[in-house]
């Protein structure tokens, strides 16, 4: 393969992303009609890769927004129906300047992404798809591809979702390993503690290896009627990543962070669910989100069926028995003459 230098210097677009002052990522998935009607139809996942406005565009409220990849997921109808959001996925990030497929996002199947058994905790692997400086495409992954790569640790943080960032580098032995160059964690919804919800967003922090933040990904939550029914109704999410100090940042850290918002998107928000189960959060637990019911939503509901009033066959009888219990302890008319 060309040198890392070669590579970067022929696509605009590798230039953008490690340039000192790039602010970060804007990723938008793309609303799939056909998912919507069908109820036992997943269509394979595209996104809209761009990047965020930086401050002088949203000083002036203006856009700034160059769309920089176009994405969508190869993975086989089967494996979408059965494997859920633990199925495996491969994304090829198309550049939308050269038509070049430019980087690969690529995940092995697991059977249920928990983080306590070492071969079922996800990773995702972020490999170079051009070969030479003029663009020529590699064509399949390998080891020679590799880039860097997102993956869950041990016990993946217990209560708290966490990922680590490892590069792909050459050690002094002369063979190359991934090492840790930093780690995502976070996020709980502010209304319920150690929830990831839906509708409130989600946030999760990017630390390097000193522990010090250089970044955020960002799940938006609804701000509209119109985010609203999308999150109802679709799983078509929007999320941001933004870089505190992009200057310190290399072009691979920054291609990793943006894989773990795909690892994000399938762990918590690409789920499908029966009618039954709660679709607005879910209980992370060592790299397991379990979908549940919050309190909360426990007394909406609640209150609502107290306001409808309840037919139920177990209600009636209890009024029933409260009813006879209040003719019982009533005084009789002789009672009352006495």
């Amino acid at each position: 393969m060309a040198s890392r230098e070669d590579i970067i210097a022929h696509f605009p677009t590798y230039q953008n992303i490690e340039d000192p002052s790039f602010p970060g990522f804007y990723v938008k998935q793309q609303w799939e009609a056909l998912e919507q009607i069908s109820a036992c139809y997943e269509q394979s996942n595209q996104y809209e890769i761009s990047n965020i406005p930086k401050e002088e565009f949203r000083d002036k409220g203006m856009e700034g927004n160059i769309l920089l990849f176009e994405a969508e997921e190869k993975t086989g109808l089967c494996c979408r129906l059965c494997c859920g959001e633990n199925r495996p996925f491969k994304f090829d990030l198309v550049d939308k300047q050269s038509k070049a497929k430019m980087v690969t996002f690529e995940r092995a199947y697991r059977c249920c992404g928990c983080a306590l058994i070492p071969f079922c905790a996800h990773k995702v692997n972020v490999h170079w798809m051009v070969n030479e400086a003029d663009g020529t495409s590699v064509g399949s992954t390998s080891e020679k591809t590799r880039m860097a790569r997102v993956r869950a640790p041990f016990g993946g943080g217990c209560w708290e979702p966490t990922w680590y960032i490892e590069d792909w580098k050459k050690r002094e032995s002369g063979n190359w390993a991934y090492e840790k160059v930093g780690s995502i964690s976070g996020s709980s919804c502010p209304a319920c503690p150690f929830f990831v919800c839906d509708f409130c967003g989600a946030s999760f922090t990017v630390r390097n290896n000193e522990g010090n933040p250089v970044g955020t990904i960002k799940k938006l939550g609804v701000s509209s009627c119109k985010d609203w029914l999308l999150e109802c109704y679709t799983e078509a999410d929007k999320y941001t990543v933004e870089f505190l100090h992009p200057e310190e940042l290399k072009l691979d850290f920054k291609l990793a962070t943006l894989a773990a918002v795909f690892q994000i998107d399938f762990n918590f928000f690409e789920d499908k669910r029966g009618m039954k189960q709660c679709h607005c959060c879910d209980l992370y637990c060592c790299g397991y989100a379990l979908p549940c019911l919050p309190l909360c939503c426990i007394g909406c509901c609640a209150a609502v069926f107290a306001a409808m009033g309840c037919k139920c066959g177990c209600c009636e009888e209890n009024q029933r028995k409260d009813q006879g219990t209040l003719h019982a302890g009533a005084p009789s008319a002789m009672e009352m003459q006495i």
